[in-house]
């Protein structure tokens, strides 16, 4: 359950970016709000909870905790960050959670900062994490990514596939 809700979270999330896309290139005005009432609508007909999520713009994109809210959100435009961090789950007996975070860049390509790191840790048997590495550079924008992940004795299962491994740039024609 977990797989297929894991799915469906980052077939949404793609469709919001796609959803930001069409609203620029028609030159209609829109929001963190409006995005993020576009992602409960999906969760809604894909048969997920309605849980509320991080929709955030640049400058807001550096608060780990922002949320927007019908009376305190921004508009999203050309050459903007834009942030989802979104956790959900199935709307079914004893569904898990699944939690996962995109960026993406309202233009053609996204711009040519190099801000990795690399991370090195001891995996162990039996666990079920999140990695969540991040960048936030207050009052500008944030840029964080996350996957889920869980280590059996003989596999290790990575949800929110395809693995997340560069900024979306919202624009690009595909």
């Amino acid at each position: 359950m977990h797989v297929e809700g894991s799915h469906k979270m980052h077939r949404i999330i793609q469709e919001a970016f796609a959803e930001i896309a069409r609203r620029i290139r028609a030159n209609e005005p829109t929001t963190e709000w409006d995005i993020a009432q576009f992602m409960l609508r999906r969760y809604n007909e894909e048969g997920m909870q309605q849980e509320p999520m991080i929709v955030a713009v640049n400058a807001n994109t550096a608060n780990p905790h922002y949320m927007p809210t019908k009376e305190k959100n921004s508009p999203i435009r050309r050459g903007d960050f834009v942030l989802i961090d979104a956790a959900t789950k199935l709307n079914k007996p004893d569904a898990v959670a699944t939690d996962q975070t995109w960026t993406g860049y309202v233009g053609e390509s996204v711009p040519d900062d190099d801000f990795e790191t690399r991370d090195s840790r001891r995996i162990i048997p039996g666990v079920c994490f999140s990695i969540e590495p991040g960048i936030y550079l207050e009052g500008k924008f944030g840029v964080r990514s996350e996957i889920n992940v869980y280590v059996s004795d003989k596999d290790i299962e990575v949800s929110g596939q395809p693995i997340y491994t560069e900024i979306i740039a919202i624009l690009k024609t595909p």
